[in-house]
């Protein structure tokens, strides 16, 4: 009696189906970027180069080599023109875990 005495004085109602929709779009789950990269490599040294395409946030781009895997940055934005040069061949760039770039390599 008091939970619908509550609601009804506080206006509570449940969540419409736009609205759980929406909490299930939010940004703990962005939707994937399209972004391009470029990829340079010169003894042993793999440069990646952000080529086109949207600004992603550093601290959710993993560069991923066969030696092993390293964050683009703990903060800030990859835009177009950013590179980072990596250890190894076989370079992926993975957004949240998604593969989203890598060389021929």
């Amino acid at each position: 009696m008091a939970a619908t005495t509550a609601a009804f004085v506080m206006d509570i109602h449940p969540p419409t189906e736009p609205d759980l929709r929406q909490s299930l779009e939010s940004d703990d789950q962005p939707e994937t970027p399209n972004a391009t990269f470029q990829f340079t490599q010169s003894r042993g040294l793999t440069t990646v180069t952000h080529s086109g395409g949207d600004t992603l946030a550093a601290d959710r781009v993993t560069l991923a080599t066969d030696d092993g895997s390293q964050q683009w940055a703990d903060s800030g934005e990859v835009t177009e023109g950013d590179s980072r040069t990596v250890s190894g061949s076989g370079v992926r760039v993975l957004w949240n875990g998604e593969v989203i770039g890598e060389s021929g390599t």
